[in-house]
């Protein structure tokens, strides 16, 4: 009797060891993966998945080594942690797209648009802070159109700017960091905070000016940079709709760029 309990529990911890396993393949390549980790790292989440999940069958087949309780309820709790955050995710609205996907599309999206018979490269907002920060003037008095999230506090608002935001995402939600600019948009209001717009505008020098950058950033996000060298002056602006992945993961040095 003893040694079958024994042996039933062996078989349970390398069976819950599968489904753990199980759980972070099937993850790897799920549509709310990207809220968490960064794509690029989706191959190492599949393929520790697989390797735990030969593991635990290895495991439940062999059953002679005695099991651990605590190994037991680790799995258990980790496993029922993993789908249930996974299920919390799957909630929001409007889900997205696979990020992957997206950027091996056979269509690839036109690298500029159109606006009042001007043409405008398509960047994210990184990849023109890194221009910025590199202050090449030839790049940087072309026109650009990027989108982000609207934040502002009381002394910019007076002055007419906002700040345009987008987060930032090396590997996780740990490193993420809000990337942004400061926005001027002559004779019209500021849009409203918290909101998402597309900006169409070019890069100008700040010269030195000193903006109050207080209680500026994204909601869960600990760290914000807007740069300190540049702001944009817009010459349209559109409302839209939250991207269906708000994050940066990529940032190109030229056209047609990750936008």
């Amino acid at each position: 009797m003893r040694l079958s309990l024994v042996k039933t529990a062996a078989v349970l911890e390398g069976l819950l060891l599968t489904g753990f396993g199980l759980f972070m393949l099937t993850f790897a390549f799920s549509q709310e993966y990207w809220m968490l980790l960064n794509p690029k790292f989706s191959w190492l989440t599949a393929t520790g998945g697989g390797v735990l999940a030969l593991c635990g069958l290895a495991r439940a087949t062999e059953a002679q080594r005695p099991a651990g309780t605590g190994r037991i309820v680790m799995l258990v709790l980790v496993l029922a942690m993993g789908l249930g955050l996974v299920h919390l995710m799957a909630q929001q609205d409007d889900p997205p797209g696979r990020l992957i996907g997206e950027s091996r599309a056979s269509t690839p999206a036109p690298p500029r648009l159109t606006w009042d018979g001007r043409e405008y490269i398509k960047i994210n907002i990184g990849e023109l802070y890194i221009m910025a920060e590199q202050g090449v003037p030839a790049r940087l008095e072309q026109p650009y159109v990027l989108r982000g999230q609207v934040s502002t506090n009381p002394a910019l608002a007076q002055l007419g700017l906002f700040a345009l935001l987008r987060t930032s995402m090396t590997c996780c939600l740990a490193d993420a960091v809000s990337v942004g600019f400061l926005v001027s948009y002559p004779g019209h209001q500021p849009p409203r905070p918290g909101s998402w717009v597309m900006v169409y505008g070019r890069p100008q020098p700040l010269g030195g000016q000193k903006f109050s950058r207080q209680n500026l950033g994204q909601t869960g996000i600990m760290f914000t940079a807007i740069n300190q060298k540049y702001f944009l002056v817009a010459d349209n602006l559109q409302a839209i709709a939250p991207p269906a992945v708000p994050f940066m993961f990529e940032f190109r040095s030229g056209e047609p760029y990750a936008y």
